[in-house]
């Protein structure tokens, strides 16, 4: 069995791992220029996760070694880190199509960058964004709670 103290620093990493994740997608989504309205308005519940999970990351450091994260919050944990980096996977090839490209031309030529705009929007996929913006909202709303219960 994992001593208490390892056991911690790892759920502390691994929520900084998930802060990162998803900050970085955030920026993926502030990008690109063409997507729906609602879309840019839902993904702003990326930028409320980063801010959330930072916080429980600084708030984690100064527990007592021997407190001990509730295995639900574990859980949700995982759940919310893979569903992170299953969504970063898939932009990752998305960007490796737009990186193999010649960017300079297409930043200079305005209506060639607006239609890799939107190319980049459909490749990612409308519905799959929604539903994966819908289980960070639910994660946000979890993990809020949790951090509330640490600062009381």
């Amino acid at each position: 069995m994992a001593e208490p103290l390892s056991a911690s620093a790892s759920i502390i990493a691994a929520i900084g791992f998930a802060a990162e994740s998803s900050k970085l997608i955030f920026r993926f989504f502030q990008g690109i220029a063409h997507a729906p309205a609602n879309i840019h308005d839902s993904a702003l519940a990326l930028s409320s996760l980063y801010v959330t999970l930072t916080s429980l990351q600084q708030s984690g450091t100064k527990l007592d070694p021997k407190y001990k994260f509730p295995a639900h919050f574990c859980s949700r944990l995982n759940d919310c880190l893979k569903d992170l980096k299953t969504f970063e996977a898939k932009l990752d090839k998305i960007d490796a199509v737009f990186s193999n490209r010649g960017t300079r031309k297409i930043d200079r030529d305005t209506k060639t960058r607006r239609s890799w705009e939107r190319v980049k929007w459909l490749l990612v996929g409308e519905q799959d964004t929604r539903r994966f913006l819908e289980k960070v909202k639910m994660y946000q709303n979890e993990f809020v709670l949790e951090l509330l219960g640490l600062l009381m």
